[in-house]
């Protein structure tokens, strides 16, 4: 448990972490519009509508697994802020920037952490 020197130092962390949960709303409301709109794709694309334009199987060949793993990528994000763990990296715990969440809400590593595992991958 987190020991504070000073009731004033208590108040400067409370107040920090809830500037960052109030962070986090726009990230996390953009990640759950992110969930909805790739189940909808994926349903549409997998159960065609009667009279609807046929599109080439090989679009549904490629974009079927583009979908699944966002998907996958988002659900996993959602799980983690479900158990409060969402907006930091899941290999160094670090905070990551609110400014990153922004921009990709499911991303659940730090830049540095994800250099590295890019750099083992190759």
């Amino acid at each position: 448990m987190l020991e504070m020197k000073s009731p004033r130092m208590g108040a400067l962390v409370r107040h920090k972490w809830r500037g960052r949960r109030a962070g986090l709303t726009a990230p996390l409301a953009r990640l759950e519009r992110e969930h909805v709109a790739l189940l909808l794709a994926i349903c549409e694309l997998e159960s065609p509508q009667p009279g609807e334009d046929r599109r080439p199987p090989a679009l549904d060949h490629f974009l079927l697994p583009m979908l699944r793993e966002d998907l996958s990528r988002v659900q996993h994000a959602l799980a983690r802020a479900a158990h409060g763990a969402y907006g930091s990296c899941e290999m160094c715990h670090k905070l990551l920037p609110i400014r990153e969440l922004e921009a990709r809400p499911s991303t659940t590593l730090c830049s540095a952490c994800t250099r590295r595992m890019v750099k083992s991958l190759k």
